[in-house]
């Protein structure tokens, strides 16, 4: 149904808001900016759109899920763009695009990684699942990426988390890559739950290093995957969650 503002003999549409996710847990304050509007302080519930932006402050956490079920955990001081979600009957059409312009995040991957459509977009790099790995088995893993508050200023950190033990390669899960941004960009895999990947601005590209994850960095990564994968558990369990509909791509 289209909504419509009618002035004197002209009729103009209003552009149709549509529901891409749902707030799970929401601590400290956060924001969610939704074209000239902004929601202070968003609750456990709450809807989320295409083209919102969701913010969160000093001490902040939030965590949606998307109808996917991807879900995407955002940490102090943390900006996220819900820039593009299509997931609809209609599968050659479905595609996703977030963009994490700061902060710290975490997230675990829902259908449309599985499918090779979701794309996570940061100021040094592109993440998605490798094409090779498409379609081959489910997701279950999440990256934690550091972003520099101002690009030059610090580094991000990138770390593939497995849902079991963490301390073999061997496990069964999937593979995303890393295309760093710039004149002369990277391809970089990350297939090991014992490194973390650190990109570096460097002239008008990115650099990259791995370095091995310390027992310490571990424990605290499992912490942090914890906490991610609690709110992806609950949204699994939220009727709007996994929900297909034409609309999803409709703008009418």
């Amino acid at each position: 149904i289209r909504d419509k503002l009618v002035t004197g003999v002209q009729t103009c549409a209003l552009p149709i808001l549509i529901p891409v996710g749902r707030v799970q847990t929401v601590a400290g304050p956060a924001t969610i900016a939704r074209g000239d509007a902004v929601i202070a302080q968003p609750f456990v519930g709450e809807l989320i759109y295409r083209g919102d932006i969701v913010r969160t402050g000093v001490g902040g956490q939030l965590a949606i899920a998307f109808v996917d079920g991807t879900t995407v955990c955002l940490f102090a001081n943390a900006e996220l763009a819900a820039d593009e979600f299509i997931y609809g009957n209609d599968e050659a059409s479905n595609t996703a695009l977030l963009r994490v312009t700061k902060g710290k995040f975490g997230f675990v991957a829902g259908k449309l990684a599985d499918a090779g459509r979701l794309t996570i977009e940061t100021p040094l790099s592109t993440i998605r699942r490798a094409t090779s790995a498409a379609g081959v088995g489910s997701l279950a893993f999440f990256f934690m990426l550091c972003i520099a508050e101002e690009l030059e200023a610090a580094p991000e950190e990138i770390s593939l988390i497995d849902e079991g033990t963490l301390t073999y390669k061997d496990l069964e899960y999937g593979i995303f890559e890393i295309i760093t941004k710039g004149v002369n960009p990277q391809v970089i895999i990350v297939d090991n739950p014992a490194e973390t990947i650190i990109l570096r601005a460097r002239g008008s590209g990115a650099s990259a290093d791995r370095t091995v994850n310390s027992p310490a960095q571990m424990v605290e990564l499992q912490s942090i995957y914890d906490r991610v994968y609690g709110a992806f558990s609950r949204g699994q369990q939220d009727p709007f969650i996994d929900r297909k509909s034409t609309r999803l791509n409709s703008s009418h």
